[in-house]
């Protein structure tokens, strides 16, 4: 029978509990790497898929701290408080890789305070709308749950699908193309740059679209691998239609697979984490198991 979320985690193994922890040390460990990274990384244009790719780790720890806010086990408030203090430790070290530059030795120390508020509202702006995501998923579809390995059933299971499901899919893939066809049109109303908005939003949306579906494929019940699959096929794609957005094409075709790979890094950082928790037995359980318990 699976567990309620208030009860999972005094009945998860010391072993499950080891993982975990080792999970987050490794991950404060992580977050060193993409500033320490730009010190090291020239600024030349040849560099750039490199600067990109140590991005793409800070992105998808962003969106392991909105998988965490919204689905945790813990307390609401408690999870949301820890997701805005994960965002400003991750803010932390761009500004100190920032400081450590020979060309901001003069810098007075009011810029650093506002570079980290800076950093740390970009960081809410991608976390913000996941975490509202997911506690949306958890409220009106699935939770987390401890399930035993005996109602994890591998087996292949039948595909299934309604005609919500196709609906749904239709919606996102109009409202991907069309915010892709408004960041492209490059149309300015008043003084506002509306395709600079679009694009924005289209990252956005991405991020979003990305993280529910590596939740889903770690952490949903059955075969694991052609879920994961799956996820890395959408993630390529969707980071083709972010070039595309970002106009990438017009400085260069070979940046668009770059961008690509990129976006597919942060989604391996994600869908690997949570692989992890998958393995110390937690699960997402719709919602229709869930009121069963």
């Amino acid at each position: 029978m699976v567990q309620s979320p208030e009860t999972a985690a005094s009945c998860l193994p010391s072993t499950g509990v080891r993982k975990l922890r080792r999970l987050v040390t490794l991950h404060l460990l992580l977050s060193v790497v993409p500033a320490t990274g730009s010190l090291v990384v020239p600024p030349e244009m040849r560099f750039i898929s490199l600067r990109w790719a140590l991005a793409s780790v800070f992105l998808g720890q962003l969106m392991l701290l909105s998988f965490w806010g919204g689905m945790g086990t813990s307390r609401g408030i408690r999870r949301l408080a820890g997701a805005l203090l994960g965002c400003a430790y991750l803010a932390i070290w761009p500004t100190l890789a920032s400081m450590f530059r020979p060309s901001t030795a003069e810098t007075p120390p009011t810029h650093w305070i506002i570079e980290f508020l800076t950093v740390f509202g970009q960081e809410c702006i991608v976390v913000v709308p996941l975490t509202g995501a997911f506690l949306a998923m958890r409220k009106w579809f699935s939770e987390l749950r401890l399930v035993p390995d005996s109602e994890d059933s591998s087996a292949p299971a039948r595909v299934q699908y309604s005609i919500l499901s196709v609906l749904v899919v239709t919606a996102v893939i109009a409202v991907v193309l069309g915010l892709l066809r408004r960041a492209r049109s490059g149309e300015l109303i008043g003084n506002s740059d509306w395709r600079m908005a679009a694009a924005n939003i289209l990252g956005i949306v991405i991020y979003l679209i990305d993280t529910l579906c590596a939740a889903w494929a770690a952490l949903g019940t059955g075969r694991v691998g052609p879920r994961v699959f799956l996820v890395c096929l959408v993630a390529s794609l969707l980071g083709v239609v972010l070039s595309f957005a970002a106009q990438l094409d017009m400085l260069g075709w070979w940046l668009i697979p770059c961008l690509a790979l990129d976006l597919l890094i942060a989604i391996a950082v994600v869908v690997v984490s949570l692989l992890v928790v998958r393995s110390c037995g937690y699960r997402l359980v719709p919602k229709t198991t869930a009121r069963l318990v």
